[in-house]
């Protein structure tokens, strides 16, 4: 009896181990073998449109492209792409036509066919495209430009036809309207409406990184991808021991692993945080090629791992707590649904604050191949709803409220007691029922 059960303990417990390494290899390798198998159908079974062809029966590729370029799998894969300083041949064989010196975050785009982005163009995350243009009573395809030295930011839709720059900027979540050009300026707002011409063009673009660094930076988030994956790994040994004692410690191994896998992914990404950039700091830009600026790559990829895994603690102290630990300063009894912060030290919140399902955050301004950090401060009792937004160096004072989906520019104040909506945000009415709570005294030091 007790040889056999040897023989089962060795059994299962090799079997644990092989099924780990699988996994931990399959973790970077998977999203080569899906980005490759991507370009594979893309090449054979999506034939190419032209600008001003009719959609038609071509609609089917149209949503697989979609689908598929949305995938994390394929979002991972021109990562590692993007850290070599190649995902332009990526995107050039997805049919884009793309210079080599850019950053382009590919998100929801049906057809990069008919996308052109010229050299020193970059854009954001969360970008949509839309290449289809209602003229003449029929449906057609056409064309988007990104020119020279421009930047489309997080959340912004361009629509067909649409010319960005050269030299322009359109700001978060803006809408660039159909057939239009928005060069030489910022722009913002829905529809975007020139904020300020820019008096100057870029000298130009930073030294690219070497293919050291870049090789080298690679490897680092390779390492910290598998490690950050490997807690079932890790936990093999002591399943195992523990199966030895009684096959009923399964059980409770089985229902804290998901808890387990969350704390060690929190674990993993504070150290890779304080061990390759340690903190972000105003006035310290990071160039998109210094080596802070391919750390900040893998930093962000791993906060973003860290909001996936406790999205069921989002709105209790829980989460709270994972935010200050990352840098983040937030007051008492403070409900934060929204998203995890890029630079978690750009952002002081007060007491008694409710921050909706959704929010962003916008405490960086990438332009230029750089990145500024610029902080963020909401006052207490106040109201962020649903899908709002607030970019760098603005404030919320206290008993402030942006309504759902308003676009707080950047370095505006909102006013004590007032209500905002729209893109961007602009006073509604009084909101005297959202006022401070009194005597709050978190030690959070928010000045209002």
């Amino acid at each position: 009896m007790t040889i056999r059960y040897m023989v089962e303990e060795a059994e299962i417990g090799w079997l644990l181990c092989i099924v780990c390494v699988v996994s931990v290899n399959l973790i970077l390798i998977s999203p080569l073998i899906h980005t490759a198998l991507v370009l594979l159908v893309r090449r054979l079974c999506v034939p190419l449109v032209r600008e001003g062809d009719i959609v038609g029966s071509e609609t089917v590729g149209s949503l697989f492209l979609e689908m598929a370029l949305r995938e994390p799998a394929f979002q991972t894969g021109l990562s590692f792409a993007s850290m070599l300083n190649r995902s332009y041949l990526v995107l050039r064989a997805l049919g884009m036509r793309i210079a080599k010196e850019t950053f382009v975050v590919v998100t929801k785009m049906d057809r990069p066919e008919l996308v052109t982005v010229e050299e020193g163009a970059s854009t954001g995350g969360d970008v949509m495209v839309h290449t289809k243009l209602h003229t003449g009573g029929e449906l057609r395809y056409a064309g988007i430009w990104v020119k020279s030295y421009s930047f489309v930011s997080n959340g912004a839709v361009l629509s067909a036809g649409v010319a960005i720059g050269p030299y322009a900027t359109l700001g978060n979540r803006a809408f660039g309207e159909e057939s239009m050009a928005y060069a030489h300026g910022v722009f913002n707002g829905a529809p975007a409406e020139l904020l300020y011409k820019l008096s100057a063009s870029p000298s130009g673009l930073p030294p690219a990184a070497s293919d050291i660094k870049c090789v080298a930076a690679l490897a680092v988030w390779s390492l910290s991808l598998v490690v950050s994956q490997s807690f079932t790994l890790v936990m093999s040994v002591p399943a195992i021991l523990l199966f030895r004692l009684s096959r009923w410690f399964l059980i409770p191994y089985i229902i804290c692993n998901p808890i387990g896998q969350m704390v060690w992914t929190i674990a993993i990404t504070l150290l890779v945080k304080r061990a390759l950039i340690g903190r972000f700091d105003e006035g310290k830009p990071d160039f998109t090629s210094s080596w802070r600026g391919l750390m900040r790559t893998v930093v962000m990829f791993h906060l973003g791992a860290v909001g996936e895994s406790c999205e069921v603690f989002k709105g209790t102290l829980v989460w709270n707590s994972i935010q200050r630990l990352f840098g983040a300063k937030i007051g008492r009894d403070t409900c934060w649904l929204g998203n995890i912060v890029p630079e978690p030290e750009m952002l002081t919140i007060g007491d008694a604050t409710i921050i909706g399902p959704g929010v962003d955050f916008f405490t960086h301004n990438a332009e230029n191949m750089h990145f500024n950090y610029e902080p963020i401060i909401i006052g207490h009792g106040c109201v962020v709803h649903e899908q709002a937004a607030l970019m760098g160096h603005s404030r919320v004072h206290s008993g402030a409220q942006l309504l759902p989906l308003a676009q707080g520019m950047k370095a505006m104040h909102f006013t004590h007691n007032k209500m905002y909506a729209g893109n961007p945000a602009d006073l509604v009415q009084e909101a005297s029922e959202a006022s401070a709570p009194e005597g709050s005294a978190s030690g959070v030091g928010v000045v209002v």
